[in-house]
């Protein structure tokens, strides 16, 4: 029988899978000890990171206790860098079991080199070098992943735009540390991915959705901030899910003007909310305002709403 290779992935060893004999994708060793070494730094970095935060925890407690109660700008300081290292930390222990989804090599014009990225919903630093480990979803980069197929290519940046060629566009199906599948595109078809990522973490909830952003969802999330942007879809076509990926992009983009919570969801009901609740702390998000109409209409009149009125009489 041959195989048609447009309508399968790689995986890393002989198993069945829809039928058919999958085999294992030849550069897996490499992809394998690649990972090994990723999750070696990221416990690596937790620890280092947890440190800190304790540190930084018991310096912002001292201050808080000796200022009494008075404003003061070293406090503020102390705070703003330790609700960081916070975060910094919920993203490593978040990232331990699938660090990333995906890895991009792009030559830029003019130059010899080819770089390569690996993508995965929360970036990670190396303490030691200060170089990105892994790149987070949202940096102008990752558009490589999401703008289309392998060759000419370009990112935007705030330095300009950066052309060049997207030479290899890997995908990975990675759970609990473990490398379970390889998709490269120029091989297989961006439905079969869909259809492995939606059918492995089947779900109530919105799940992992930075694996599958198309490009013109992408679009929507990394449009002008300055503009208005108005989504209509029928249900079920993704608009919610969009809609918070875009606030996890503007708080990460605009992270020095823009702050969560000043930040407002207004839901049309708590069934919705408790839905979604889940969705923007999992993308590294935190303290995003969610409510719903109600709620805020009754806590900014302190809960005297007027009765209505029957316009019959």
């Amino acid at each position: 029988m041959v195989r048609n290779r447009l309508l399968e992935g790689w995986f890393p060893s002989k198993r069945r899978c829809s039928g058919l004999d999958q085999p294992q994708h030849p550069d897996y060793d490499n992809e394998n000890r690649k990972l090994k070494e990723t999750l070696q730094i990221i416990r690596h970095e937790t620890h280092l990171t947890a440190r800190q935060e304790k540190e930084q925890h018991e310096e912002v407690e001292s201050l808080r206790k000796h200022s009494g109660g008075i404003y003061l700008p070293e406090l503020y300081v102390k705070e703003t860098i330790y609700r960081h290292t916070v975060q910094t930390l919920r993203n490593l222990r978040l990232a331990k079991d699938k660090p990333y989804f995906t890895r991009v090599d792009f030559q830029e014009k003019s130059k010899k080199d080819v770089a390569t990225y690996y993508i995965g919903k929360y970036g990670v630093i190396h303490s030691e070098t200060q170089q990105p480990v892994i790149i987070d979803w949202r940096s102008p980069v990752a558009n490589l992943y999401y703008s289309g197929q392998t060759g000419p290519s370009s990112y935007d940046t705030p330095e300009g735009l950066v052309e060049g060629e997207l030479l290899l566009k890997r995908q990975f199906g990675i759970r609990n540390g473990k490398l379970e599948t390889i998709f490269d595109t120029e091989v297989v078809s961006q439905d079969l991915f869909l259809q492995s990522v939606l059918g492995s973490y089947a779900d109530h909830r919105l799940k992992d959705i930075v694996t599958t952003i198309q490009k013109e969802q992408n679009d929507i999330i990394r449009a002008p901030r300055e503009k208005p942007l108005i989504v209509q879809g029928v249900a079920g076509s993704g608009k919610t899910t969009i809609a918070l990926h875009r606030i996890a992009f503007l708080l990460y983009t605009y992270q020095d003007i823009m702050a969560p919570e000043n930040m407002m969801i207004l839901a049309p009901n708590p069934l919705f909310l408790n839905y979604i609740s889940d969705v923007l702390p999992d993308l590294g998000v935190e303290n995003v305002v969610q409510t719903t109409f109600y709620q805020l209409t009754k806590e900014l009149t302190d809960g005297k709403l007027p009765p209505l009125e029957d316009d019959k009489k």
